[in-house]
């Protein structure tokens, strides 16, 4: 009895890490995922100007895991990728700074945000 009352706290923490691990990992995936939808979209879709913003469609990615607009940061370069000439590079990154949801209060010192960055690189068609 003495045995599981030393270590059931030990436990806890490593289940809650597990926990977070795995909500940090899906919306890492997301980011990806989201960076590379922008950058597809910059490459194919705005073929002089007449397609989807990239943010949009980032943010619509995003928004349908559960990130609402204020979570995420976007940056695309060049800025206008719809002037830019066939075969340049568009360079699409999303940021989201990731909180463990229970072990930032259990634990000192992971009360930080962790940020999650997905980048995408594809030339214009």
């Amino acid at each position: 009895m003495v045995e599981m009352a030393l270590l059931m706290p030990l436990l806890a923490v490593m289940l809650f890490a597990i926990i977070g691990f795995g909500i940090a990992f899906q919306r890492w995936q997301v980011v990806t995922n989201a960076a590379r939808e922008g950058a597809r979209t910059a490459a194919v879709r705005l073929n002089g100007c007449a397609g989807t913003p990239v943010q949009s469609i980032v943010l619509a990615y995003v928004g349908a895991a559960g990130l609402g607009p204020g979570d995420v940061t976007i940056g695309v370069s060049p800025p206008s990728p719809c002037n830019a000439a066939a075969g340049t590079p568009v360079t699409v990154t999303v940021t989201h700074n990731f909180v463990l949801p229970v072990l930032s209060g259990l634990v000192p010192g992971l009360g930080g945000a962790i940020p999650l960055t997905g980048t995408s690189v594809m030339r214009k068609e």
